[in-house]
């Protein structure tokens, strides 16, 4: 799937991608294989030729680092259908100060709650078994925190945010309109929650000892959780 994306390679914009199309040429490997049917001047199809390599050595070493940094825009959604059974699903919430109360996380079918003054350094445990992980907004909030919170240099794993997938497939809106423009619904309890109310259940429970504002905070977040899933669900038709 991924080595049908060809907007990031050399030379390649709209008009050249139209005559890969009108070719009939689906895979790098055709595009390599008959590569001078773009007739391209010479500079420009050596260049083109090294970016196909680099693409073809860092899908093969499986670098997705890479192709996250790489991709265009309105093609990294091919790194969700590639890498679709590896994909690590996460939101957070913070306090009024912006420091994290909990990551809610899913993986592999299982999910995981990570509560701070609690478990929540498990939540790089659990890290290291991704090759992928998948937010909403991520890029502008969660991961910038997460960095901070846990003194990282930079993220250990590659990141898409969803956010702006959609945005290129013309979905666009906070993650609560996206759900309702794609028939995602939620439990009645948590359909009206909102990030301020997480703010506030938090310290019902850190500061009141209310159980059952820890549970309601813990469900609220793995909707949000569970939504990115079924998001990229409908957007690789799965």
């Amino acid at each position: 799937m991924i080595d049908s994306a060809f907007l990031h390679l050399s030379g390649i914009g709209k008009k050249n991608l139209q005559k890969i199309q009108k070719l009939g040429i689906q895979t790098w490997q055709e595009l390599f294989e008959n590569i001078h049917k773009l007739k391209l001047k010479t500079k420009s199809l050596e260049k083109l030729e090294e970016s196909l390599i680099q693409s073809q050595t860092a899908l093969l070493k499986e670098d997705i680092f890479y192709f996250t940094k790489k991709l265009h825009p309105k093609d990294k959604w091919k790194i969700l259908a590639h890498y679709y059974n590896e994909i690590l699903y996460f939101d957070i919430e913070t306090d009024q100060f912006q420091r994290i109360t909990l990551i809610g996380c899913y993986y592999k079918q299982k999910e995981y709650a990570f509560l701070r003054y609690a478990n929540i350094e498990n939540f790089l445990d659990l890290l290291e078994h991704a090759k992928l992980v998948v937010s909403f907004n991520g890029s502008s909030f969660d991961i910038p925190i997460l960095l901070k919170y846990f003194h990282l240099p930079e993220f250990p794993v590659p990141h898409i945010d969803l956010r702006w997938v959609l945005y290129h497939k013309g979905i666009k809106g906070g993650l609560k309109q996206i759900e309702l423009q794609l028939g995602i619904e939620r439990e009645k309890e948590i359909q009206n929650l909102n990030g301020m109310d997480a703010v506030f259940l938090w310290y019902r429970y850190h500061e009141l000892g209310e159980i059952e504002a820890k549970n309601l905070l813990i469900r609220y977040c793995m909707a949000d959780v569970i939504s990115l899933k079924k998001i990229v669900d409908l957007l690789l038709e799965k």
